[in-house]
């Protein structure tokens, strides 16, 4: 009867007292055009409207989508940038970035985590960016596919660098 009465008092306090920690969304099947979107990948675009039109077209689509798509969007600072090295010699780029705000969705840490590895869509992009990334302001747009084989959901995430124009067209599209 007494260890009853502790599980029950155990069982109010995780339940109970609200407040606790913000879970991240749970993993979804991916499309293949969200596999383009969240292709942990970083642009630097700060006009898209210098570019041609055709071009400048197809980046608002994009952007929309990942407006529409992502699970989780927040304006970050890029705080570290580091390159990580498997034992094959393919480096891998992480980009660790602090929230500064959360615009759609929200985490129990402010602190990211970004990883693009040569298999990702977006490698190539970030890995000629990637010197120009410490210290620059992006909004990233997060997305979780879900685990395959009883695996863990895995992040996919896309950040552009982010100027007043992106930071008006996000705010105002961002559901």
């Amino acid at each position: 009867m007494n260890a009853c009465k502790w599980f029950v008092v155990g069982c109010a306090l995780l339940t109970g007292c609200g407040g606790g920690a913000v879970s991240r969304p749970s993993g979804t099947t991916f499309s293949a055009e969200q596999e383009l979107l969240f292709d942990n990948g970083v642009d630097f675009v700060a006009d898209p409207e210098i570019e041609d039109s055709a071009w400048s077209d197809a980046w608002a689509r994009a952007l929309q989508a990942r407006l529409d798509d992502a699970q989780v969007i927040a304006f970050v600072n890029a705080a570290t940038v580091r390159t990580d090295t498997n034992p094959r010699g393919e480096n891998s780029y992480r980009l660790q970035v602090s929230v500064d705000r959360w615009v759609k969705g929200q985490l129990g840490s402010k602190e990211l985590n970004l990883v693009s590895s040569p298999k990702d869509p977006g490698y190539t992009a970030t890995k000629s960016n990637f010197s120009r990334a410490l210290g620059a302001k992006f909004v990233v747009f997060l997305r979780w596919r879900e685990g395959t084989d009883d695996g863990p959901d895995v992040l996919h995430w896309h950040a552009s660098v982010l100027d007043d124009t992106l930071r008006t067209a996000v705010l105002r599209g961002a559901p």
